[in-house]
C-alpha cells in the first residue's frame, strides 16, 4: 500500500486528486471499427507524423481499409488506452515469431494527463507479458524521438544496435534489455528501439 501510495504522489502534477485518481483508473480496451475516426485523427496529429516512419497524411479510405485489415489479424493486438474514462492513446504489438512481440503506442489526446505515455507503457508491457508465449518485446524508435526514448529507458530498456532505414532514411535503433516483470518464475527480455510507428503494427 505504502508504494501504491508513493507511486500515486508522484502522478501529482497541479490537478490534484482527480488526476490521481484518473491514474489509477488506467484500462486498455479493444480497438474497434467505430474508433476510425479516432485513429484517423489521432494519427494526422502533426507531432505524431513527425516521428513516424511515414511522415504524410494518412487518406481516409486507406486507413478504414488498412483497420480492417488489423482487426481480422490474429496474431497482433490493437488497444485504447483510457483513464478515468477517457480515451487517451493508441498501444498496438503483433507476434514476429519466437516468442517476441514488436510494439507500438502513442497519446493521441492533445491534453492527456501528465506521465499518461509512462503509464500506458508500463501497463501494456505487463498486458502482453501476461499473454502464454510472449518472453520478448522489440520496438523501433526514431532517433529524433527522445520522449520515446527516455520512456522506454525508464522501463529498462538499453539500446543495442542502429541501422539507417534506406527507404525512409529513418535512423533505427533496437534496444534489448530484461525487464523486471516475470511469469512462472522467468525473467523475460524486452527489445525497443528509438523508431516506434505512432500507428499500429503495418497490414499484411
Amino acid at each position: 500500500a505504502s508504494t501504491l501510495s508513493s507511486a500515486a504522489s508522484r502522478l501529482c502534477d497541479g490537478a490534484g486528486a482527480v488526476r490521481v485518481t484518473d491514474a489509477l483508473e488506467g484500462a486498455f480496451r479493444p480497438v474497434t471499427r467505430g474508433d476510425a475516426r479516432l485513429l484517423f485523427d489521432w494519427r494526422n496529429r502533426p507531432d505524431i507524423r513527425a516521428v513516424s516512419l511515414n511522415t504524410g497524411e494518412l487518406v481516409w479510405d486507406d486507413h478504414v481499409n488498412w483497420l480492417e485489415r488489423a482487426l481480422a489479424r490474429a496474431d497482433a493486438l490493437f488497444l485504447i488506452w483510457s483513464e478515468g474514462g477517457r480515451d487517451l492513446g493508441h498501444a498496438s504489438a503483433r507476434d514476429l515469431g519466437g516468442g517476441t512481440w514488436q510494439w507500438s503506442f502513442y497519446i493521441g489526446a492533445e491534453d492527456a494527463p501528465k506521465g499518461a505515455g509512462g503509464r500506458m507503457m508500463a501497463s501494456f508491457a505487463r498486458t502482453l507479458f501476461a499473454r502464454p508465449g510472449v518472453d520478448a518485446l522489440r520496438a523501433e524508435v526514431v532517433a529524433d524521438n527522445p520522449a520515446s526514448a527516455a520512456l522506454h529507458r525508464r522501463l529498462g530498456f538499453r539500446e543495442t544496435c542502429r541501422a539507417q532505414d534506406v527507404l525512409a532514411g529513418v535512423l533505427l535503433a533496437v534496444i534489448d534489455t530484461a525487464v523486471p516483470l516475470h511469469r512462472a518464475g522467468h525473467r523475460r527480455s524486452a527489445e525497443i528501439s528509438p523508431y516506434t510507428t505512432p500507428d499500429a503494427p503495418p497490414p499484411p
